[in-house]
Parts: structure tokens; sequence; C-alpha cells
């Protein structure tokens, strides 16, 4: 499947580096060239741009749909149509940038790791 802005075939991403799906088929896509995560349907229709964050470089969905962006300085999380709901997990207050991003459904953690830190954070999603 290829995506595409529109029908004129121009790329709707440039550099892509992660993507996930949500439980609603929203592919979700971190496009660090365009500083953004874009949401689109598997029709391409653009459903959300996230301009809020700088460089993305993970992306999560937990099992109510909200969406997580691992950033240089936190991790952001999302409604499934892109609206911020809480930035947490800062650098100010926990020493490494989020670089990675898992989620551990039993016990509904989500877990990140710094870059070039050996310390893997351990947040309990409510």
């Amino acid at each position: 499947m290829e995506i595409f802005e529109n029908d004129k075939e121009e790329a709707l991403f440039i550099q892509p580096e992660a993507l996930v799906v949500t439980r609603n088929v929203v592919i979700v896509v971190a496009d660090i060239a365009q500083q953004a995560v874009i949401g689109v349907t598997p029709e391409s229709e653009v459903v959300f741009t996230y301009r809020g964050i700088r460089s993305p470089t993970a992306l999560m969905c937990d099992e109510q749909n909200f969406i997580y962006i691992a950033g240089p300085n936190n991790v952001h999380q999302l409604t499934e149509k892109g609206k911020l709901v809480k930035l947490f997990l800062t650098k100010a207050e926990h020493g490494f940038a989020p670089f990675s991003l898992c989620y551990y459904t039993p016990r509904k953690h989500l877990l990140a790791t710094g870059k070039g830190s050996k310390v893997t954070y351990v947040f309990k999603l409510t």
C-alpha cells in the first residue's frame, strides 16, 4: 500500500521514522523531516497532523486508542484524533530523553528508554 497526499501522487511522508496502527485502523506515522506525526486512513485520508513535537522517534498506542509519542524532551499523549492530552516523562524530571516506547498490556505500563541511557522507565497509565 502506498499513501499519497493527493491524486497527483505527491508523497505524504518525507522521512517516516516510526509507525503504529490504532484499533480503529488509523495509521499513525512519525515523520522526522516534517517534525510531525500524521494520522491517515488506509484510503490515504489525513485524519490529523500533530506538529507539537520536535524530532518524534517512537510511537505507541494503548487499548484505549491513546497515542504516545517519544521526543527529545518528553512523551506526548494524544487522542486518536491527534489532540494533545498531556506531556509527561520529561527530561528535566527524569534525566533522560525518551527515545523508544513499549506498552505492557497486562499491567497497563508504558516502558520508555532514553537514548544513550541504561535506564528504562516504567510509567503506570490509568
